[in-house]
């Protein structure tokens, strides 16, 4: 089968599924997004805004993607994928998972240095409540590392 010159052969053409393919990461599952106030919803499947501004239109995998998204955290990699164009854009931010500590509270952040509140409550009660600290080293603000 002889073809004409400078025509290549056709192939089909295919269309990688959401959320393959190189580009950035994903949003990493149980991150969630929470859309920027700018951002409008043209309709179901375009989007408005973001810095620069721009138009962004999803394809019916995208579209699922996003109710996704809106219904809560990040769980397929298509919506981690989309949530991360959504953040990459301006059009929404990221917001980490929740993860909480003992007794249903968030964990301590980690402090560098001495914390600014133990000095004050240590000498609003005679230094009392903090060991190994006199009340002297509470109000000159010198805390033992511990």
């Amino acid at each position: 089968m002889s073809r004409p010159l400078g025509h290549p052969a056709k192939r089909p053409m295919t269309r990688p599924a959401a959320g393959s393919g190189p580009g950035p990461a994903p949003l990493p599952a149980g991150f969630s997004v929470v859309f920027d106030p700018q951002t409008q919803f043209v309709g179901t499947d375009v989007l408005f805004g973001g810095s620069p501004p721009r138009l962004l239109r999803l394809n019916p995998a995208g579209q699922r993607a996003l109710d996704e998204l809106r219904r809560g955290p990040v769980c397929s990699p298509a919506a981690g994928k989309l949530a991360r164009r959504l953040t990459d854009t301006g059009l929404a931010h990221p917001r980490p998972p929740r993860e909480s500590g003992a007794g249903g509270r968030p964990p301590a952040l980690a402090r560098r240095g001495a914390p600014k509140a133990c000095p004050r409550r240590a000498s609003g009660r005679g230094g009392r409540g903090l060991r190994g600290l006199s009340p002297g080293k509470a109000e000159r603000g010198v805390v033992p590392p511990g």
